[in-house]
């Protein structure tokens, strides 16, 4: 749950090994390669798609947007990991990633709109959440 005055996109993922070919589909070229340098393939995987799905939930389009056409980058200005998106139409094309910490076994990410200068997050324990999902 979130309480928020600007929008929030947040995905979480149970830590799981993945399939190459999924893995090819879903990323671009930048990203697949950093995952293949990755010392846990699966792991970096599900963490740069917890990225993607939270930016893409932030848009409000969910996976109606190809994951690929979604590229996660560092954003060194802001000392932050940001979301760039190349789809004519969109009015917000860029969202901010924030790492909900390190939940055992799960991998979560929070999208939104602001850098983190602009941002405050208060992460409340989620073991209670976690076990009813």
């Amino acid at each position: 749950m979130s309480k928020s005055k600007v929008p929030v996109g947040i995905d979480i993922e149970k830590k799981r090994e993945l399939n190459i070919n999924f893995i090819r589909k879903a990323f671009t070229s930048a990203e697949y390669e950093n995952i293949l340098n990755a010392h846990n393939m699966s792991d970096r995987a599900l963490d740069i798609w917890t990225q993607k799905e939270s930016f893409l939930k932030l848009l409000g389009t969910g996976l109606a947007i190809q994951p690929r056409n979604v590229e996660t980058k560092y954003n060194f200005a802001v000392e932050q990991s940001c979301l760039e998106i190349n789809k004519e139409g969109l009015e917000e094309n860029r969202g901010y990633i924030y790492e909900i910490g390190e939940i055992e076994d799960y991998i979560c990410h929070l999208a939104v709109n602001e850098t983190k200068d602009n941002v405050c997050i208060n992460v409340r324990p989620v073991e209670n959440l976690i076990s009813v999902i």
